[in-house]
């Protein structure tokens, strides 16, 4: 694997971004234990005026809840079975390239782009605090999103319809740890749900490590009192646990996976109905698991689903260290992917918003001063240095937060943010030209380092974008020229 394009980074802006950097890891590390001890300290002390912890099993009300019509057929839920183990003690080899599977002919035709000034979405938020993206349906007319109601200390998950502004909660939770996702076969959301147990607010001992948790993982066809139980794990640790989801585009599969599991779980989806739930072969303990001289948590690994294909991208983020793995979930087959050479972690952001084109060729990741783009097909990195995207004239710390592809697989619109301009907007890039021009902006975006901060729907006619204030979102209009 060789570099196709790198430019210097200043020293003092390395310095700046390692410290931003550090700052970011610790609040990662708070945020694995406070935010669940937060909420169950809130509910025993009797602050939200609801229950804390959903039912053991079966279905059951989370706090807050809005009562919808549910859009789908109900799912049938099977146990998993055991699957063969294919292990053999050592961490997979580096990968080769082409990687298995790789599409290497260009789908679509290269295009171009035109924008709407972006307009702010009206959704009723009383008591909002705060609203998160999460990613577009692929109807490209709704995303799931969620939004935190501060009046009853809670999240809601729902599907929005920027056009109208209206929204369909599916669930709530009162923690927020795990990134809800939606699964295209049962017209349905997945998400994670943990919680303290037999937690005493005036018994300092119970609030302090070991953690006695409730992890779960829910499943919702839209009415959140009838929300499915699809694990239901209470264990002891001395640290958080989490389940990361991953879910084909196509919406045929999903699998999950925690910091705790020997191996990830893998559920088809036939016929409106979840299929018999299976392990993949795989023994998750050959992948790098404690720091090395550290007696911290285990690494918590993140997913995400290389398209059209049987792999997903395992990754971990914050203080740890950066490991990047494929994983056949069919065959249990993995490699190591080098980002960087994997020779300093210093060189990748904290967190690396991995983002795959719609083919699956290429995946961008964020680094401490830009993003770089892996072909997939050559091993060849392509790298965005920030520092090209600050406006002529303009001096200053620029950072890209976030990085959206387009349908054409050759452009990307990123989220910029400046610090002595306040400047927060969006820039279109194209990847092989290197030619950047600024999206038009009649008010504030929002461009935030830790969290989703656009996304671009699969057909390319929009892109859903954060605004400044926290509880609003914008929305862009996008028209598509073929280029010839």
């Amino acid at each position: 694997m060789h570099k196709v394009h790198e430019n210097a980074k200043g020293g003092a802006m390395n310095q700046t971004r390692k410290l931003r950097d550090w700052i970011e890891i610790g609040l990662v590390i708070l945020a694995i234990i406070l935010i669940p001890l937060f909420f169950a300290i809130r509910s025993r002390a009797g602050e939200t005026g609801n229950a804390n912890t959903q039912p053991a099993s079966g279905t059951g009300t989370p706090p807050g809840v809005i009562f919808v019509t549910p859009p789908g057929p109900t799912p049938t839920v099977v146990l998993p079975t055991a699957a063969p183990v294919v292990a053999n003690g050592k961490e997979p080899p580096d990968c080769t390239f082409p990687l298995p599977q790789t599409t290497m002919k260009q789908l679509i035709a290269p295009q171009s782009y035109t924008f709407s000034e972006p307009q702010d979405i009206h959704i009723e938020n009383s008591n909002i605090t705060s609203s998160q993206i999460i990613e577009w349906l692929p109807d490209s007319q709704h995303a799931l999103i969620t939004r935190f109601h501060q009046d009853k200390s809670y999240q809601s998950i729902e599907v929005l319809n920027p056009q109208t502004g209206n929204t369909q909660v599916y669930a709530t939770r009162t923690t927020v740890l795990g990134e809800p996702k939606w699964i295209q076969g049962l017209n349905a959301v997945v998400y994670p749900f943990t919680t303290l147990v037999n937690t005493d607010l005036h018994n300092p001992n119970s609030l302090r490590p070991p953690y006695h948790m409730q992890r779960q993982l829910w499943m919702s066809t839209g009415n959140p009192a009838s929300a499915v139980s699809l694990e239901n794990n209470v264990m002891t640790l001395g640290y958080g646990s989490v389940y990361s989801i991953a879910v084909k585009p196509d919406g045929s599969e999903f699998v999950y996976s925690s910091n705790t599991d020997k191996q990830p779980v893998r559920r088809d989806i036939m016929k409106n109905s979840l299929g018999v739930s299976q392990s993949v072969p795989f023994d998750l303990s050959q992948l790098p698991n404690i720091p090395t001289g550290s007696s911290a948590a285990p690494i918590s690994y993140q997913m995400t689903w290389r398209p059209n294909t049987t792999q997903v991208f395992l990754y971990s983020n914050g203080g740890y260290g950066h490991f990047t793995f494929l994983l056949n979930v069919v065959s249990g087959q993995s490699c190591k992917i080098n980002l960087n050479g994997n020779t300093s972690s210093s060189q990748l952001a904290v967190d690396l918003f991995p983002r795959w084109s719609s083919t699956g060729r290429y995946l961008a990741v964020l680094t401490a001063g830009g993003f770089e783009v892996l072909d997939t097909g050559t091993g060849n990195l392509y790298e965005i240095d920030e520092k090209q995207l600050l406006p002529s004239g303009t001096t200053g710390q620029i950072s890209i937060n976030d990085v959206a592809w387009a349908p054409d697989n050759e452009h990307l619109a990123a989220a910029v943010s400046a610090s002595n301009t306040k400047l927060r907007t969006l820039y279109l890039i194209d990847l092989f030209s290197k030619q950047i021009v600024q999206m038009p902006s009649n008010i504030e975006l929002g461009s935030h380092y830790d969290e989703t901060n656009l996304l671009w729907s699969d057909d390319g006619s929009h892109i859903l974008v954060k605004c400044a204030a926290s509880d609003s979102l914008c929305l862009l209009s996008a028209s598509i020229n073929n280029r010839p």
